[in-house]
């Protein structure tokens, strides 16, 4: 495999790679978060606001890290 993949690609994979775990953490945060407060009864919201919380989460997150 690695004569397939060159060190160039190799480094950008595993940048998206990271990119794709950071964000699937976000949103996997924002909807245990939204079960934990549904389980209380404070919040209950729809599948889609979860996931759009959550990618907004992670893209915030993402800006104040790449702003060090």
């Amino acid at each position: 495999m690695d004569k397939f993949i060159s060190p160039a690609n190799r480094e950008i994979l595993k940048k998206r790679f990271f990119s794709f775990v950071w964000r699937g953490g976000a949103i996997a945060t924002v909807a245990g978060l939204n079960f934990l407060l549904e389980n209380i009864g404070l919040f209950e919201f729809n599948p889609q606001v979860v996931v759009f919380a959550g990618l907004i989460i992670s893209e915030i997150t993402k800006w104040i890290n790449t702003k060090r």
